[in-house]
């Protein structure tokens, strides 16, 4: 799936999403510049900073807010969320902590399933952009602890 990098002003902060024009034309296209070159990076970096940028990929709109919340409850930070395809889901967040980095966002993908994501830019910006297939197609190295079968959970 080729996705294209977009940064959206939001109260003076430059969060960023990914959208997949085979949805349709970006509603927010107007108000968003798109990032293809380093070239363009270093425009939004000159007016917005290198803040702690990050995007989380997931299966599911509602997996999506989850994670939207967790980053305004961890950092105070801003998101934007994208619907990729059917299933997937882009979270584009700015850290609220005040940490910095270079500015580009870490992509991490979560799913477990589904085709791989590819954004659509030149090979300097992809090289510099930290792409991370974190846990997807796997199993998470997570104990999972449940209730033994003779636990009624109808009081739930």
């Amino acid at each position: 799936m080729n996705v294209k990098l977009f940064f959206k002003d939001v109260d003076g902060e430059a969060i960023p999403y990914l959208w997949n024009d085979e949805r349709g034309a970006n509603p927010q296209e107007s108000e968003s510049a798109q990032v293809s070159t380093l070239i363009d990076f270093e425009m939004i970096k000159e007016q917005h900073g290198n803040r702690a940028r990050q995007i989380t990929i997931v299966d599911g709109r509602e997996a999506a807010k989850a994670v939207a919340l967790l980053e305004q409850s961890e950092s105070s930070g801003r998101s934007i969320i994208t619907q990729l395809d059917n299933c997937t889901w882009a979270v584009g967040s700015v850290l609220g902590d005040g940490s910095y980095d270079s500015g580009l966002p870490a992509i991490t993908d979560t799913r477990q399933s589904g085709f791989p994501v590819f954004i659509d830019a030149d090979q300097d910006l992809i090289d510099e952009l930290d792409v991370d297939v974190l846990i997807a197609h796997t199993e998470p190295s997570a104990e999972i602890i449940e209730p033994a079968p003779e636990y009624d959970n109808s009081l739930f």
